[in-house]
């Protein structure tokens, strides 16, 4: 009788659905509300029903059932409810777990965390690539590795290393390009200037200034780099 009874209210729930597609609403809902609070009832008057029927003589059992299909319920609701929060939670703990993951915390706002050996080591992406950067505000530029520029689509054949710059290792050239997009997190940044080092010059890419500065800004407290887009 329960399932016949939701079979009817569905399709009553249809035909209101149908008759009201353009006013947008059926008794004051919304008509996807309305169409998801008809749906779900009629879930629980057949899952009631199944209860009842099943603990039939039996009200202890029917009422132990069902405050255990209400707490599932209510464990569904809560977890729909703080969705995005909980995502949130997961993406921060993340950070912290793989450190040089950008982590949204607001829009256009990220935040790395300091990797272990004292640097902040950023997961970015350039022209579509997966490439690991040093955040270096020493750098007047984005710098490449060979390997580096190499995984994101540039042809050393075509470089010319015409513009000098100094490294740890001191004077060298390297070869300016233009990138057509970096990006950390949710921050993109197009038509980025950017060089390449000649291959040995440098052990690792370096986010330089040529993309801070396009950023609204940064900032480092403690361990963690902060980045607004």
């Amino acid at each position: 009788m329960f399932l016949w009874i939701a079979i009817v209210g569905l399709a009553l729930a249809a035909i209101a659905l149908v008759t009201r597609h353009d006013a947008g609403t059926v008794l004051g809902f919304a008509n996807e509300d309305f169409a998801r609070l008809v749906t779900l009832s009629a879930l629980a008057l057949v899952i009631g029903g199944g209860v009842f029927w099943r603990f039939k003589g039996n009200l202890a059992g029917a009422f132990r059932m069902a405050a255990a299909w209400l707490a599932i319920a209510a464990i569904l609701v809560v977890g729909y409810t703080y969705r995005h929060d909980a995502e949130q939670v997961l993406v921060r703990v993340m950070g912290e777990i793989i450190p040089g993951r950008a982590i949204d915390v607001a829009p256009g706002e990220v935040a790395i965390t300091r990797a272990g050996n004292g640097h902040f080591v950023i997961a970015a992406t350039v022209n579509g690539f997966a490439i690991d950067m040093l955040f270096d505000t020493g750098a007047t530029s984005i710098v490449l590795t060979p390997e580096a520029a190499q995984s994101c689509g540039i042809e050393l054949s075509d470089l010319t290393y015409s513009q000098a710059v100094w490294t740890a290792n001191g004077r060298t050239t390297a070869a300016p390009v233009l990138l057509d997009s970096v990006a950390v997190g949710q921050i993109v940044v197009t038509n980025v200037r950017a060089m390449v080092a000649r291959p040995g010059a440098l052990r690792d890419s370096l986010l330089g200034m040529s993309f801070l500065d396009r950023i609204r800004s940064w900032s480092v407290t403690g361990d963690r780099l902060t980045l607004k887009g």
